[in-house]
């Protein structure tokens, strides 16, 4: 059913929480599942806990939601008697995914805890011990919720015959145990980490990640508060309200604690990643720049070569080669000779660096140590290798790298 018209109600606060914090939630978790199975190659009991703990406040989160259609959130006067049947038997179920909730996350903190550190003996067998706590108070909190009244739909129809024990005392004694175990959980690896041959920079911020935490404690204080109060409140179905939305983000607040010193591998590979790619994209850009100036200038003083040539030269327009008219050479091989640059010409390959790797594999220039043939002093630079013959501008004798050992 859906709320009366006019009606005073912290329903759309409760759904609107409901709906934004296990979001929040499951974005950490899935952080978390990529950190774990992309990067460090690892997924461990923590990671499953972790995921089933996130099912679970789904779960809850929903139910909760229903839970403010039949009276949850809205003034006592304004819900009939129907309704109130309603509403404690989805108070019923919700309550026992708000316990298995608890429970979920304090364990997947625990047993990262008991991962990481997992070489200290007496450290491991705190972490079970508080484990154990936080296993008994809560299974206890989930039978005696279920079982408070005899039978058990008269928790839900007060006119059934039967009888009902007061949960006021051990609803407060669970809402205290729950921030102490917050608090346990919280300062456990505190003194662990202090102890580590580290700077202590990095043991603080270390310490921060797990301190984080205690958000999970507040949470716990505040809605202790709100329920304590609510247990007195005559206007139990309007108090109640804020208490279920302060439960909501306790329990999605301790999954994404939980989840925070996971990610630091994922942060590292990614900053890794970013830095990588940038500075390979400064690098191409930088010899495609170095290339292109090479290049202009290569064209530049080929165009004034030609204005300088003297007659009986041959045009270099169409990509031919310049050989003079005395030259002995064929006119098979004329396509391989340039005319001997000036010494003012630059070259594509003295233009890049010497140890480029980039000028010799993509311009395919020898590279620097190339032997030259005894007796015969080079006039020019090596211009082209071509058919496993090279030719020296300057020089019109076409020699095989075999003569050349």
């Amino acid at each position: 059913m859906s709320t009366p018209a006019g009606v005073e109600t912290r329903g759309p606060a409760i759904v609107g929480v409901a709906i934004a914090f296990p979001i929040l939630a499951a974005v950490f978790v899935c952080l978390r599942v990529y950190s774990r199975t992309r990067v460090v190659n690892f997924f461990g009991s923590d990671d499953w806990c972790s995921i089933a703990t996130l099912i679970v406040s789904i779960i809850y989160s929903i139910l909760v939601g229903i839970w403010t259609t039949h009276g949850g959130g809205m003034h006592q006067h304004d819900v009939t008697e129907s309704i109130m049947e309603e509403y404690y038997k989805w108070l019923l179920i919700e309550s026992e995914f708000y316990a298995l909730a608890l429970l979920g996350y304090k364990t997947a903190i625990l047993l990262l805890y008991i991962r990481i550190f997992s070489v200290h003996r007496k450290f491991r067998w705190a972490c079970y011990g508080v484990m154990t706590f936080n296993t008994c108070y809560l299974l206890s909190n989930i039978i005696l919720q279920i079982f408070s009244c005899t039978p058990v739909q008269k928790y839900y129809e007060p006119k059934l015959p039967g009888h009902c024990v007061s949960l006021t005392p051990p609803d407060i004694a669970w809402g205290a145990m729950s921030m102490a175990s917050d608090f346990a959980i919280a300062l456990l690896p505190i003194p662990i980490i202090w102890k580590l041959k580290m700077s202590n920079r990095d043991k603080t911020l270390i310490s921060l990640v797990f301190l984080s935490g205690l958000i999970a404690f507040v949470m716990a204080l505040i809605r202790w508060i709100l329920g304590i109060v609510d247990l007195t409140a005559e206007d139990r179905t309007w108090g109640a309200g804020l208490t279920f939305l302060f439960s909501i983000i306790e329990v999605n607040t301790g999954i994404i604690c939980g989840c925070t010193a996971t990610l630091k591998p994922l942060f590292k590979f990614a900053r890794e990643h970013a830095s990588h790619r940038k500075s390979s994209g400064a690098v191409q850009h930088e010899k495609k720049a170095m290339f292109d100036q090479a290049y202009s200038s290569d064209e530049e003083a080929a165009r004034k070569n030609r204005l300088r040539a003297p007659p009986g030269t041959m045009d270099m327009s169409n990509n031919k080669s310049i050989a003079r008219e005395e030259s002995p050479v064929s006119s098979t091989n004329s396509h391989r000779f340039m005319s001997k640059a000036s010494t003012a010409r630059p070259s594509i390959a003295e233009a890049l660096p010497a140890d480029s790797n980039f000028s010799n594999d993509l311009l395919n220039l020898p590279r620097e140590g190339t032997r030259h043939q005894p007796g015969l002093r080079p006039q020019g630079e090596v211009h082209e290798i071509e058919n496993n013959e090279i030719y020296e501008a300057g020089n019109t004798e076409i020699r095989s790298p075999s003569s050349m050992v």
